[in-house]
């Protein structure tokens, strides 16, 4: 279960730069305490078996997801992320 929440802390970061909400350099900050504890920042999945699940989340509304997102190290905000946008995000 860590390494699972583990990889999704990492998702969460990478998506908060893409949406600018996020510097760069605090995403290595975090990957790098990640990989200090022993903890992976990613995980093997098929982007598509992904993106299929997350289109059935208890947080969506209609075309959009809402994600807890990092606005700074130990800051969050709730975003509304498309559903394009995530499958963009998955894909890249």
């Amino acid at each position: 279960h860590g390494q699972a929440v583990s990889a999704g802390m990492a998702a969460a970061a990478r998506l908060s730069v893409k949406k600018g909400l996020l510097a760069e350099s605090e995403t290595g900050r975090l990957f790098d305490l990640l990989n200090n504890l022993g903890l992976p920042i990613s995980l093997p999945a098929d982007p598509a078996s992904v993106y299929d699940a997350l289109t059935r989340d208890k947080k969506r509304q209609n075309d959009v997801i809402l994600f807890v997102l990092l606005s700074g190290l130990g800051s969050s905000v709730i975003n509304p992320v498309f559903l394009h946008e995530l499958k963009a995000f998955l894909d890249a």
